[in-house]
């Protein structure tokens, strides 16, 4: 039995010095057309006054980046 290779996970951050530029919109598809070649993806939305990824996806969020900086909360476990 061979073990597995582990893949080291890739890291990307968009970021702009201008609101209104199409971040999200481009993060959403980005992370869409990952997903479609079999790839795992994250989206963190790091946008503390205005995160909006949540509402282009029509998600309805509980618990947000914000409650494991400034609570601890432990996301996975909710």
């Amino acid at each position: 039995m061979m073990a597995q290779k582990i893949k080291k996970p890739l890291t990307l951050c968009v970021t702009s010095g201008k609101g209104g530029v199409g971040k999200t919109s481009f993060t959403i598809n980005f992370a869409i057309a990952l997903s479609r070649n079999d790839s795992r993806v994250l989206v963190i939305d790091g946008d503390m006054g205005l995160a909006n990824v949540d509402v282009l996806l029509r998600l309805s969020v509980k618990r947000d980046f914000r409650d494991i900086l400034e609570n601890g909360t432990d996301l996975a476990r909710h």
